[in-house]
């Protein structure tokens, strides 16, 4: 809203911050005594300027360039603010009018698709506030929606080395399953099987508690039997990880006595979902001063045996501190087990 003089003011449901104390450059002093609604207040106003003062610098650019031409880039000098940052502000503000963005969402994500058609910004921005995905999802979602085929030259070996993850996905895929057109990430995350260049349709399952809408189950998945054509599983592989635990927290743990049955239960149901087949991402290693073979609880709970395998391999292994005197070989890599429903044999197949 604005007065007569044309001056703007928010109003208090909007943006207006007024603070029992005194703001400064430097910090904030709040008045003694405050009750905890006040404070609370306080920190809901503080929110606020957060989410818009990038949408304000961006509109405040833009009506500049405007108005004053060349001239307005001197006058935005005078901010002290970075040149990269007015210049973000000032593109996703120019990008998404006023009336196409999404208060419901952060500054962040109308960032990420400031650089798509009106049409396509809508449509993602739609998708994101409907389904409450954080801006890592909503960037996942977007590269998988844009192929970026491999080049001819770059053939499938079965010991990929230095090669990130959705390379050899996107490999195996176009190698094993070339006749599939959708696929179904059961582990999701954050994307890490994918980058655009995989040559399927990509749904995935998020495994996330911070997630407002709860945590998903890939041991019990709410879709029909052969719902996708392809089913890919990345179960954690590390068992009793600690807190303090580097492969815990990088990879996710169980406990010891609990993990081969959620391996075996998540490759179950990718098994019964999956119409062509599944790739499942495991890693063989040493725990309890024993041999794991995960591959053998996969190939066990399928079945049959691979219609093929493939191996990540690194020049050098993740090693956590904590280990003293080595009494294993290290790992530095991991295998991804291929299965196709029907015949074994490696024949051309075509999309139906």
């Amino acid at each position: 809203m604005s007065t007569r003089n044309g001056r703007a003011r928010a109003s208090d449901d909007e943006t207006a911050i007024a603070v029992p104390g005194s703001l400064n450059p430097s910090g904030l002093v709040l008045r003694p005594g405050l009750s905890l609604d006040e404070w609370t207040g306080v920190g809901t106003a503080l929110a606020r300027v957060d989410r818009a003062y990038r949408w304000w610098v961006g509109d405040w650019l833009n009506y500049g360039d405007a108005e004053y031409g060349e001239m307005y880039a001197q006058a935005a000098a005078t901010t002290g603010l970075e040149y990269a940052s007015l210049d973000h502000c000032k593109v996703v503000a120019n990008s998404i009018e006023f009336g196409r963005r999404r208060p419901n969402l952060t500054w962040s994500h109308h960032h990420e698709v400031a650089g798509l058609e009106p049409d396509e910004q809508d449509l993602w921005l739609e998708r994101a506030e409907a389904n409450g995905w954080t801006v890592k999802e909503l960037r996942a979602w977007i590269k998988g929606t844009k192929p970026k085929p491999l080049p001819i030259h770059t053939p499938l070996l079965r010991f990929s080395q230095n090669l990130e993850t959705p390379i050899i996905v996107a490999q195996i895929l176009r190698v094993y399953f070339p006749d599939a057109e959708t696929a179904f990430d059961s582990t999701g995350g954050d994307g890490g099987f994918w980058d655009g260049s995989e040559p399927v349709q990509v749904t995935a399952l998020y495994v996330d508690p911070q997630r407002s809408d709860g945590v998903a189950d890939f041991r019990q998945l709410d879709y029909d039997d052969e719902s996708f054509d392809v089913v890919l599983f990345d179960p954690p592989h590390i068992a009793d990880g600690g807190a303090d635990s580097i492969m815990a927290e990088k990879f996710g743990t169980y406990a010891d006595e609990d993990l081969e049955h959620v391996v075996r239960d998540g490759v179950r149901e990718a098994w019964r979902v999956a119409r062509l087949g599944i790739i499942v991402k495991v890693t063989d290693h040493v725990h309890g001063q024993r041999y794991v073979l995960e591959s053998d609880w996969v190939r066990e709970t399928v079945g049959e045996q691979p219609f093929d395998e493939v191996y990540q391999v690194r020049s050098g292994a993740m090693i956590d501190p904590k280990w003293e005197e080595q009494l294993s070989a290290y790992n530095n890599g991991s295998t991804f087990l291929i299965f196709r429903k029907g015949s074994p044999m490696h024949v051309r197949r075509e999309r139906a």
